[in-house]
């Protein structure tokens, strides 16, 4: 039995994409919920008289919706993205997206598909999200103000992380490399039976080195 051979890179993309699009919708609405009540709290807070005789209600409720989405927006959403790369994936190795192409994520250099482990699983999320996410967040708030290098620098990071996974044979990325993981198809797969040396034709594979007797020696024992 040899490595279980890597993941074609068309698959961990389109995974990578639905997972993108799970999270984004999450994130989002956890935005939305934030951004509303806080908006709500700065306009009661500024409908006192004692409040509107110095800033106006559109000023305070701005200053309550900018402090709830970096107290409030930002934990929450790094808090959902750590658990939807890390623990969802501590024991099947796999997130919603992996899930649907057919992948997980396994120590590199198994022979299984046993469990990554929340340590290799944590060290490759910290190696690409949160610098991207740093570098996305200071590129959104750049945005408002026309300044758009931090959004480039951010693209430019992730381009930086998937380079190796293009290049190597292994197709591993700078975070499976720091983390020691690499992606595989899951068991059962046509790609990993070509790894396993056994053909997809081959309904009774057997164990290496069995030996099957003619039926006529068999009969004469």
């Amino acid at each position: 039995m040899t490595e279980l051979e890597p993941a074609r890179l068309w698959r961990r993309l389109v995974a990578r994409l639905c997972d993108t699009a799970c999270l984004a919708a999450a994130i989002t609405l956890v935005a939305l919920v934030i951004g509303a009540g806080a908006v709500g709290v700065g306009l009661w807070s500024a409908s006192g008289e004692s409040s509107s005789d110095f800033l106006g209600p559109d000023f305070v409720a701005g200053v309550y919706l900018l402090m709830a989405l970096l107290g409030l927006a930002l934990p929450s959403a790094l808090t959902l993205w750590f658990l939807y790369e890390c623990m969802l994936a501590r024991r099947s190795g796999q997130t919603p997206g992996k899930r649907l192409l057919g992948l997980r994520v396994i120590p590199h250099g198994a022979r299984d598909s046993g469990p990554v482990g929340m340590d290799r699983l944590a060290a490759r999320w910290m190696t690409m999200q949160i610098p991207a996410a740093i570098l996305f967040v200071t590129g959104w708030l750049a945005w408002l103000t026309g300044d758009r290098k931090q959004m480039l620098a951010a693209l430019g990071w992730l381009l930086l992380v998937a380079l190796p996974a293009v290049l190597s044979r292994s197709g591993r990325g700078v975070h499976d490399l720091a983390a020691g993981t690499v992606v595989v198809p899951m068991s059962g797969s046509p790609q990993r039976r070509r790894a396993l040396g056994v053909r997809s034709s081959d309904r009774s594979a057997r164990l290496p080195g069995t030996v099957e007797r003619p039926t006529s020696e068999r009969g004469a024992v």
